[in-house]
C-alpha cells in the first residue's frame, strides 16, 4: 500500500510537471517592437539584437513570441502588444491607421519617449495626437537629486499608483527620460516627487514664497515637485501606456547590469503584458 502511494504521488508530480509547459503556451503573448522608424537611433548604434538581448531571452523562456518590423512588417494583425520605442522618423498616415485599428481591436500600445538631449519626440507625439491619447512626451531632461540609481539623471520610482502595470511592484528605474503632460483622460500611474527644480523669489520676500521674473534680485533654492513618468489611456478597446525611456526594458549596452533587470523594470515588463 505504501508503495502504491508513492507511485501516485510521483505519477501526479510528473503530471504536474509536463502540464506546465502547454499550460504556458496557452497563457503565451505575441509582441512585436517596432524598429523601421530610425528607433533610438538604431539602439544606440548597437542593433536590436543587443540592446534587446536579455528581453529576448526571457521572452523565449516563458513561451512568448516577440518579433521585430524589420523582420516581419509593419503588420500588427495577431499581437498582443506593441512597442514603439521613440520613433526618429514620422508614421505615414496608413501606419497610424493600422496602430488605430490594432487598438481598437483590443490591443496594448506601449509608447517609449527619450529626454531632450536625445530626441525631441516629435514623431511620438503627433502619433499619439492622431489616435486621440492625452498624452505627450515633454523634450526636458528630468533630474532626481535625492532619489536616484547611479546617476542624478537615473531617477528610482517608487511614487506608484493603484494600476495592474504597478502590481508587485516596489519601484522602477529610469535611465535619463522626460517627463509627461497628461491631460484628458488619461491617467499618470507613476511620478516622482523628489526631482529637485529652481524656484525664483525676489531676494527681500523669501518668507512670501512669490516668484518673480526680476533677474537682478533673485536667488534660485531647490524646491521638490512632482513629476508624471508613467501614464496611461486608452483608445476604443484598447490601452495605451506611455513610458519617457527606452532603456528601461533594454540591455546596458556599454557595461554593467541590464537595465531591464535594475530593481522592479523586469516584473514591470511583465505587468505591461499580462494587462
Amino acid at each position: 500500500m505504501k508503495k502504491y502511494f508513492i507511485a501516485v504521488v510521483l505519477v501526479a508530480v510528473f503530471l504536474s510537471l509536463i502540464s506546465c509547459a502547454p499550460t504556458m503556451r496557452l497563457l503565451a503573448k505575441k509582441i512585436l517592437i517596432d524598429n523601421t522608424h530610425n528607433n533610438v537611433s538604431n539602439f544606440d548604434g548597437y542593433g536590436k539584437d543587443v540592446f534587446y538581448e536579455t528581453l529576448i531571452e526571457e521572452i523565449e523562456e516563458g513561451y512568448h513570441t516577440l518579433n521585430f518590423t524589420s523582420d516581419v512588417g509593419f503588420v500588427l494583425e495577431g499581437y498582443d502588444v506593441v512597442i514603439l520605442p521613440a520613433p526618429f522618423t514620422s508614421y505615414l498616415v496608413s501606419e497610424r491607421n493600422k496602430i488605430y485599428n490594432f487598438l481598437n481591436n483590443g490591443g496594448t500600445l506601449v509608447a517609449m519617449g527619450e529626454h531632450g538631449g536625445f530626441t525631441n519626440n516629435v514623431p511620438l507625439n503627433t502619433l499619439l495626437v492622431s489616435l486621440g491619447v492625452d498624452i505627450q512626451f515633454m523634450s526636458n531632461t528630468i533630474n532626481d537629486n535625492t532619489n536616484y540609481y547611479n546617476y542624478t539623471t537615473n531617477p528610482i520610482i517608487s511614487e506608484l499608483l493603484d494600476h495592474p502595470t504597478t502590481s508587485y511592484i516596489d519601484s522602477i528605474v529610469l535611465f535619463a527620460a522626460c517627463s509627461l503632460d497628461v491631460f484628458g483622460n488619461a491617467s499618470v500611474v507613476a511620478e516622482s516627487t523628489t526631482l529637485s527644480a529652481p524656484e525664483t523669489f525676489l531676494e527681500e520676500n523669501l518668507g512670501s514664497a512669490v516668484p518673480s521674473l526680476i533677474q537682478d534680485l533673485l536667488i534660485e533654492p531647490q524646491v521638490s515637485i512632482a513629476v508624471p513618468i508613467v501614464a496611461v489611456d486608452n483608445v476604443g478597446m484598447g490601452k495605451v501606456i506611455a513610458i519617457p525611456d527606452t532603456n528601461l526594458f533594454a540591455n546596458n549596452v556599454y557595461d554593467g547590469t541590464p537595465y531591464i533587470d535594475v530593481h522592479d523594470n523586469f516584473q514591470f515588463f511583465y505587468n505591461i503584458l499580462f494587462w
